[in-house]
């Protein structure tokens, strides 16, 4: 997004103004929110910092331009009954595992697009997150990049999966087998690692859930929130139930609580193990 722009403007490192700078701000802003350009603002300043500290340019130019105020959204969120209606709704959808794990664990989209096979332990009971997938615009069209890192260190985490998530996983692992004989060589042999595939094997998109998401919600008549927002009510679930803030925070994989306390819990007011059971039963039973 921000670097075929400024390619367009055939201007030189060296050439580059604060007033380039707050055109493309500007320019962005008819498409993305405030929230995106801060992002935007970030990268640049860190980009052109590094250049300047190489010697590469004069100053900085991105230190003369303000950036926009971070606008505070107050997210929606599911409480346990809103839960069940959705997992009523949902059987049978093509993303209704991926909703399940997303409200369990908290999950990001990134990071439930990138689970592993190869990191799920199935003696020890643990899955083990790290590897995030994300879609990036190139050239007018969505690229999937594939990170073995996660968003911060405090996001490569461990989970340990309480019986009903074991089952799911092995049921959709053999149903995945299956699929696989089936189909033969039409099915895609590029992802055979990841969890969450479609019936042919192709990688699950992080935009096509949160877009089907909202289809569903639409379709069944469901309280309208945003797919992020199943990860405050994870949290908010939890808070609700007695955990404390640090193991929330630790469940949902936040460098501090402050993050914690501010954007994900609504609810004003040890263990990991004791994080699962408190919301292991909202799980529904399913059958692939």
């Amino acid at each position: 997004m921000i670097a075929p722009y400024f390619q367009g403007l055939n201007v030189s490192l060296c050439n580059l103004t604060p007033f380039h700078i707050k055109q493309f701000y500007n320019d962005k802003l008819k498409t993305v929110s405030k929230n995106t350009i801060v992002h935007y603002h970030a990268n640049i300043r860190k980009a052109l910092q590094n250049a300047y500290l190489l010697d590469l340019i004069p100053n900085n130019p991105a230190d003369k331009v303000e950036k926009p105020k971070v606008e505070r959204y107050e997210g929606q969120y599911y409480d346990e009954e809103d839960f069940r209606e959705l997992f009523k709704c949902i059987h049978g959808d093509s993303i209704e595992i991926a909703i399940i794990f997303i409200s369990f664990f908290g999950l990001r989209r990134s990071e439930l697009v990138g689970i592993r096979w190869s990191l799920i332990n199935f003696k020890r009971q643990q899955l083990k997150m790290g590897t995030t997938i994300v879609q990036i615009p190139v050239d007018g069209h969505y690229q999937l990049v594939v990170e073995n890192k996660a968003k911060t260190k405090s996001s490569i985490r461990a989970y340990p999966l309480v019986d009903s998530i074991t089952k799911i996983l092995l049921q959709l692992k053999s149903y995945q087998q299956s699929m696989m004989a089936l189909c033969g060589d039409s099915y895609c042999k590029d992802y055979l690692d990841f969890v969450f595939v479609d019936k042919l094997g192709r990688l699950m998109k992080p935009n096509y859930i949160s877009q089907h998401f909202q289809i569903l919600l639409e379709k069944y008549n469901l309280k309208k929130i945003r797919l992020q927002d199943l990860r405050h009510s994870c949290a908010t679930l939890m808070r609700e139930r007695g955990m404390s803030i640090e193991d929330i925070s630790k469940w949902l994989g936040h460098s501090n609580t402050v993050t914690t306390e501010k954007v994900y819990v609504h609810f004003k007011d040890a263990q990991k193990i004791k994080s699962a059971n408190a919301i292991s039963d909202i799980i529904p039973e399913i059958k692939i």
